[in-house]
């Protein structure tokens, strides 16, 4: 019986691919300045899907979000905007999986990626 869980997952590059890639995230966890979350697939929309961004803030400076797409990016710098992607950053944090959860959800769908490819490697 197969018990591994089944939830939809874009495919890119291929399972050995995407494993190592997890794996690379579970690494790169253990330092102290990163903070690995996971918005669960099965939550459904959640406030980023609108696109990737980073908010920067600095102790001297006024806070920027850096906003890049497929042909332009952006820096944005007005109060409005900063709170938006403010608003964006805390509506997460309380959906998504806290930092031990995040790190065991990465850890089994990296071990079922492996388990898929040694499947495929021996159907091969």
């Amino acid at each position: 019986m197969d018990t591994r869980s089944h939830t939809t997952r874009t495919p890119v590059g291929g399972p050995a691919v995407m494993s190592e890639q997890l794996h690379h995230l579970l690494r790169m966890a253990i330092r102290p300045y990163i903070t690995l979350r996971v918005v669960p697939v099965a939550l459904g929309a959640h406030a980023a899907m609108t696109g990737s961004f980073t908010l920067m803030e600095f102790d001297e400076f006024r806070p920027v979000a850096y906003v890049e797409s497929e042909t332009s990016s952006l820096f944005l710098e007005t109060y409005e905007e900063i709170t938006a992607y403010r608003n964006v950053l805390a509506a997460l944090a309380d959906t998504a999986l806290d930092e031990g959860q995040s790190r065991d959800t990465i850890a089994t769908v990296a071990s079922e990626l492996d388990a898929d490819r040694k499947d495929d490697n021996a159907r091969a």
